[in-house]
């Protein structure tokens, strides 16, 4: 069986609106990605400010959905709203996602 899915895949940069966000809470981004696109890296800004690079999991199987998970410190998360922008950075072709998931611990 196989299944297919709608998203993203560029070289370009993402940019996500956040609000309701918890003061001075970490705030982990989870993305639904397909691995067969390998050496993925993503610069994350936060507010206009370098968090640092995502690099998915080297781990996922080709041809099956991946889940990877980047936390913002919570020296980061100052206000209840900001502007989160997921940059190219290097891959062996683009990046992509398909779904993103916030949680605050």
């Amino acid at each position: 069986m196989f299944y297919e899915d709608d998203g993203k895949a560029h070289r370009g940069e993402e940019k996500i609106k956040l609000k309701g966000l918890k003061q001075h809470k970490p705030l982990v981004i989870v993305k639904r990605l397909d691995p067969s696109v390998t050496n993925q890296k993503i610069t994350v800004l936060f507010r206009s400010v370098m968090v640092g690079t995502w690099s998915p999991c080297e781990e996922a199987m080709p041809g099956y959905w991946h889940e990877s998970a980047f936390t913002i410190p919570p020296d980061f998360v100052t206000e209840t709203k900001g502007e989160l922008t997921l940059s190219f950075q290097e891959s062996d072709h683009d990046i992509n996602s398909f779904y993103y998931w916030f949680f605050q611990p």
